[in-house]
């Protein structure tokens, strides 16, 4: 009888201390859930001896002096906010991937530095312009220039002076137009017995190709001397083998045996 109400003893102290541990854990969550304030300001609004009761995601609850107060979360003051638990607007992370990668840009362009890089530019373009050995329009002195344009018009009459003879060689008078840009062309046809309706395709290279082809011919060359004109390689030198090589073979003017014969007094 003795040992059952010593059992009974010892559970009831199991039972008694195991209660105390559970209002005692209720009742420090409960301090730790809410906390106190003497006064706390939120906007225009004055609360003394404030208890916060609940804390959701988007509100607080509030016991005060004169009742109760549902505050939205977005309305308190950073260090209230703070206080309570919640994150400041700039650590909360953006709720999709384009306010990542906008938070993303604004943090990356705010720290670069645009003077330094603006400034590291000029300062390669400056280096370069020294360094380069290359001369330029403006470094060219005036006799430069003079010497070059010389060059060039010596040049253009030469050609002009080559184009002449093989227009004359083929059997045809160029006349003044050889000497001019551009009209040029027209006697060059003319020589090559083209067409002036053949200017139409000099801008896709084929004029030029039939007319090397029918200079030569007029020439009274092969057809060699034309593919050899249009290949770049060996073009100078045919150009000037057409300038100074003889001119075409003239037709046999001695009537054909079985043509008409004029009779002379003595004939008859």
């Amino acid at each position: 009888m003795n040992n059952k109400n010593g059992f009974q003893t010892i559970c009831a102290g199991v039972i008694a201390l195991t209660t105390a541990i559970l209002v005692l854990g209720s009742v420090k969550a409960q301090a730790q859930a809410e906390q106190t304030f003497d006064v706390i300001t939120i906007g225009t609004q004055t609360y003394k001896n404030v208890t916060v009761t609940t804390k959701a995601k988007s509100y607080v609850m509030l016991m005060h002096s004169a009742g109760l107060a549902n505050i939205r979360v977005a309305d308190l003051p950073p260090e209230l906010r703070q206080k309570f638990g919640y994150r400041s607007a700039e650590e909360e992370k953006p709720k999709s991937k384009s306010a990542e990668v906008t938070k993303w840009a604004k943090q990356t362009f705010s720290s670069l530095k645009i003077d330094q890089v603006r400034a590291m530019e000029a300062n390669f373009k400056q280096k370069w312009t020294e360094r380069s050995d290359l001369p330029t329009i403006k470094t060219l002195s005036p006799q430069a220039m003079y010497g070059a344009a010389g060059v060039v018009l010596v040049l253009w009459i030469i050609l002009c002076a080559c184009l002449q003879t093989i227009c004359k060689k083929a059997g045809k008078e160029p006349g003044i137009l050889i000497w001019l840009p551009i009209l040029q062309i027209f006697p060059m046809l003319g020589a090559a017995k083209m067409s002036a309706a053949w200017v139409l395709g000099c801008p896709f290279g084929i004029t030029q190709i039939v007319w090397c082809f029918k200079i030569a011919k007029a020439r009274g060359k092969s057809g060699l001397t034309g593919f050899c004109l249009v290949f770049p390689p060996t073009s100078l030198f045919t150009f000037l083998y057409l300038t100074f090589a003889d001119g075409a073979e003239k037709p046999d003017q001695r009537p054909k045996l079985g043509g008409p014969r004029i009779m002379t007094l003595e004939t008859a």
